[in-house]
């Protein structure tokens, strides 16, 4: 049998290991990294430019960059070359992990990303992401992306 105390912490277990439902805020972001990565990988310039803010204080940094990519008068045009030059690619998104802040005016998402891009050389990878965003006039907005290749095992 059964004692409350043990009955209590079974309980705690269950709720601590079960999913948390998503905010609406937190659903927003999920939606927002789904619709971002969708027309990133169909070369969907106007979807993937209104994931972003088009502020100078915006940011890329990307391990196939030399240096990170500050302003949306430079990651524009380059995110513009990249998606209406044919570049296509697939990707899927695992342990994804999302924070609302407690003023809900930033939100930050993290994930592991297996990027294929095909083509004459085929390029597969996983990339680490972080997704900072800022809520500014009831909107989402992509601030700063930042990806990294982890260590090789």
């Amino acid at each position: 049998m059964h004692s409350f105390a043990s009955t209590l912490l079974l309980l705690a277990f269950v709720f601590a290991c079960a999913p948390m439902p998503l905010t609406d805020d937190a659903a927003e972001i999920r939606t927002l990294w789904d619709r971002g990565t969708a027309a990133l990988c169909s070369g969907d310039w106007e979807g993937y430019r209104l994931l972003w803010a088009h502020t100078p204080d915006v940011e890329v940094i990307h391990p196939d960059q030399r240096d990170w990519r500050v302003g949306w008068e430079v990651i524009g045009p380059a995110y513009r070359e990249l998606l209406t030059s044919g570049f296509r690619c697939e990707a899927q998104t695992r342990r994804m992990r999302i924070h609302v802040s407690t003023g809900r005016e930033m939100a930050w998402a993290t994930a592991e990303v297996m990027l294929r891009v095909p083509g004459p050389e085929p390029l597969e990878r996983i990339l680490w992401q972080t997704l900072v965003f800022e809520k500014s006039e009831g909107q989402w907005r992509l601030v700063h992306g930042h990806a990294s290749a982890p260590a090789q095992q």
